[in-house]
């Protein structure tokens, strides 16, 4: 009894050496969360740099052919290290964005997904949810260039010129807005605002605006929407802040 279980153990043992050695992705699965305005700075393995936002959602996993990193939810600025040997993926929802060794931020919205590059150069594609494979041809983005991912489209935007400088922002306390819809902007803002923004009137969603504050003037940014746009703040409410249409309250 005694020979069989040290068998036994010595298998089991030569097992675990074998899983180790070859380096599973899913040994080294690191799931990190963050909450209502918290940020997180995160060392992978491999030494690459990954700032996590507020309300976000990224897991690493890792193996002997490439880096793979999953992001389900809010925003994240990698500062990857270069591996010729090894591709560093990112996913997020549909899209994949693959690099060596780069600076881009990557930013999950209601709208879109939109990849923004700081130094370097990305590949995106998009990608079927039902089948792996691509919907669109790649697309590559060099430093200063900027594309989305629309969540009701099948492609990718055209490429928009960005200052690098501005690629990542967020990690210094300001959000930066160029003709992006009211939707977006509220979804940013209380990744930030410990009171929930509501949108009341879908005829505001997709209100364009172009707008730039820091990430702790929230509440000023809000007071300042109806010099902007058609539309009323109800804080009659502790626990919300509501941006109803100003037809709709002129008329009741």
């Amino acid at each position: 009894l005694h020979r069989l279980a040290y068998t036994g153990f010595a298998f089991l043992a030569l097992i675990a050496a074998a899983i180790a050695l070859s380096r599973p992705a899913w040994l080294f699965s690191n799931i990190y969360e963050t909450q209502i305005a918290e940020t997180i700075q995160i060392e992978a393995p491999d030494g690459s740099i990954i700032d996590l936002g507020p309300e976000s959602r990224l897991r690493i996993a890792y193996d002997n052919q490439k880096r793979q990193v999953f992001l389900s939810a809010g925003e994240a600025f990698f500062d990857v290290r270069k591996d010729s040997d090894r591709r560093f993926l990112v996913t997020a929802d549909e899209t994949e964005i693959e690099v060596t060794g780069t600076r881009f931020n990557v930013h999950q919205g209601p709208s879109a997904t939109t990849i923004s590059v700081a130094e370097g150069a990305v590949q995106l594609r998009r990608k079927s949810k039902t089948i792996n494979e691509t919907k669109a041809a790649p697309l590559q983005l060099l430093a200063g260039q900027q594309a989305q991912a629309r969540i009701n489209d099948t492609g990718l935007t055209k490429v928009v010129d960005m200052a690098p400088a501005k690629v990542g922002a967020w990690r210094t306390g300001r959000l930066h807005y160029s003709d992006t819809a009211l939707r977006d902007v509220i979804a940013d803002a209380n990744r930030y605002s410990q009171t929930p923004i509501i949108i009341a009137d879908e005829s505001l969603l997709d209100m364009k605006l172009v707008a730039a504050f820091k990430t702790s003037q929230i509440d000023a940014m809000i007071d300042g929407l109806p010099e902007i746009l058609p539309l009323t703040i109800d804080r009659s409410s502790t626990d919300r802040i509501v941006l109803r249409s100003a037809s709709r309250d002129s008329s009741e």
